[in-house]
């Protein structure tokens, strides 16, 4: 890395993210892949590029309803039926699934990997549909099975593994991930599941990949060694933002 360079990509986080709004931004920023517009496998329950509409399939509405606590999301869970409650984590892991493929974090086989284990459950739910309903015992299965994808397309988003982006695409990748970080972590201190002391670490941790990232732009450009050291501080971030957020675990 670098000497500082460009101020612009310092700028103290811990003072923007106090006034970020989830979702600002986050979503008009562009990675420079183009692979948001890639469908799903076949058999994928739901067909995106990343909007996950959570209620999408799932008769309740097209619009993704917005929580503001963890109290609400689980309230709102308990309002749906079996069928719409599996509907609903299906479509939150298609868009996760989009997501991973449009910012280069997930490989085209990882990718295909992950889709084929959204139609087995996609299948598994529809057996269970048969006699249409699911029942109590159908419905622990195949919420044990979508806990079991959730698991793995978090790991695979996060490991070594990515689409490397070409030359010119760097800084776009990084900074697409950096205002990804930014709205989970926003998310977070809107929720309340993030607080505190830990709060405080993780805003940290946004400053000095910030820093990181000024020192790599000093001269106008970012190499492959400079890209790679970002991704590990970006990916070691999010692994913290998102033990943070789930002390209860994985919830698909």
């Amino acid at each position: 890395m670098r000497a500082i360079g460009s101020a612009s990509h310092s700028r103290n986080f811990r003072s923007a993210s106090l006034t970020q709004r989830t979702g600002a931004g986050a979503q008009s920023q562009r990675t420079g892949q183009g692979a948001g517009s890639k469908r799903t496998a076949a058999g994928s329950p739901t067909q995106g590029t990343g909007s996950g509409s959570p209620t999408q399939g799932s008769g309740t509405g097209s619009a993704a309803p917005k929580f503001g606590s963890r109290a609400e999301r689980r309230e709102y869970l308990k309002s749906l039926s079996p069928n719409d409650r599996v509907a609903f984590h299906e479509g939150r892991q298609a868009a996760r699934i989009q997501k991973g493929i449009a910012d280069g974090t997930l490989t085209p086989e990882e990718a295909k990997g992950l889709q084929e284990k959204q139609a087995s459950i996609a299948e598994a739910k529809s057996r269970a549909m048969a006699d249409g309903k699911i029942d109590e015992g159908e419905f622990k299965e195949l919420r044990k099975m979508q806990k079991e994808a959730s698991r793995d397309i978090f790991e695979q988003r996060h490991n070594e593994t990515e689409v490397a982006p070409a030359e010119g695409e760097r800084t776009s990748r990084i900074e697409g991930h950096q205002n990804n970080l930014r709205t989970r972590l926003q998310a977070g201190l809107n929720d309340g599941s993030v607080a505190g002391s830990e709060a405080s670490s993780l805003m940290d941790q946004q400053t000095k990949i910030a820093e990181a990232l000024g020192r790599a732009m000093a001269d106008g450009k970012m190499d492959e060694t400079e890209y790679n050291q970002l991704r590990e501080l970006q990916r070691e971030a999010s692994r913290n933002i998102f033990s943070a957020r789930h002390t209860g675990g994985i919830r698909g």
